[in-house]
């Protein structure tokens, strides 16, 4: 599943929210999202890492669907996402072209989404 590490913002399930993206890694990822039926994992950064790894990010996350992406200038892409559902322990299974790995849904559901 795809990652999104996000600064200074986190998404809770069932909450719209805007989510600015101006990394190339983010903005490919959104732009190969959107418009299809996957589903995205959003972390929230511990820090302002400009390639962030698995230890930079917050353990919980939040299952989401990239409803529109709206591309502004050329290095600034805003996504319009609704969180689905919390999850946790992220395990990174590749960084190219951008971040992606497997993570449990939360606890009361027991799922494995890859």
């Amino acid at each position: 599943m795809a990652v999104l590490p996000v600064m200074d913002q986190v998404l809770f399930p069932g909450v719209l929210i805007p989510i600015a993206a101006q990394r190339k890694k983010s903005r490919r990822l959104l732009e190969e999202v959107c418009g299809t039926d996957q589903h995205i994992v959003v972390f929230t950064q511990k820090n302002h890492s400009e390639d962030p790894t698995e230890m930079d990010l917050y353990p919980v996350g939040v299952v989401a669907k990239v409803l529109r992406v709206f591309n502004f200038k050329e290095d600034i892409s805003v996504a319009v996402m609704q969180g689905i559902v919390r999850c946790h322990s992220l395990m990174v299974t590749s960084q190219s072209p951008y971040m992606r790995g497997t993570v449990t849904v939360a606890p009361k559901d027991g799922l494995v989404m890859d």
